[in-house]
């Protein structure tokens, strides 16, 4: 689940600021809805989460009902990302989250990927290589 897929029309992503908030929940009612479904081996939010705030929502959902939990990230250097994004986010910006992601404590179940090939791995079913943080 992703708060990007609210912003589709069709085949067209079409990004709006100003309901970010309303993307956001109704990437979390998808969310609960497939972990209560017990249809899926794997639930994947793919959201930028960077603080325990925004993602431990997510965790209590899935401990009450009873599903593993295992938060993952994608390491990108900031300019590349900056590069990559899709929805208008100042370089700077990015390089803040960049930072604020770095200075965040971790939980000690969380596991990093080096990059996007490691993540492709994981979702494929083999090891993804990457380095558990603390």
């Amino acid at each position: 689940v992703s708060a990007d897929y609210y912003f589709f029309v069709g085949s067209t992503y079409r990004f709006d600021p100003s309901k970010l908030s309303e993307a956001h929940a109704d990437c979390f009612h998808k969310f609960i809805v497939a972990v209560s479904s017990r249809l899926y081996s794997g639930v994947i939010v793919d959201n930028t989460n960077i603080f325990e705030a925004e993602y431990s929502p997510y965790i209590l959902v899935a401990a009450a009902l009873g599903a593993q939990v295992a938060i993952y990230t994608v390491q990108c250097e900031p300019l590349v990302a900056a590069r990559r994004n899709q929805h208008g986010v100042p370089e700077r910006t990015v390089f803040m989250k960049y930072e604020q992601l770095l200075a965040e404590r971790i939980p000690p179940w969380y596991i990093s990927f080096n990059d996007e090939v490691d993540v492709l791995k994981w979702l494929e079913g083999g090891d993804p290589g990457g380095d558990a943080r603390s």
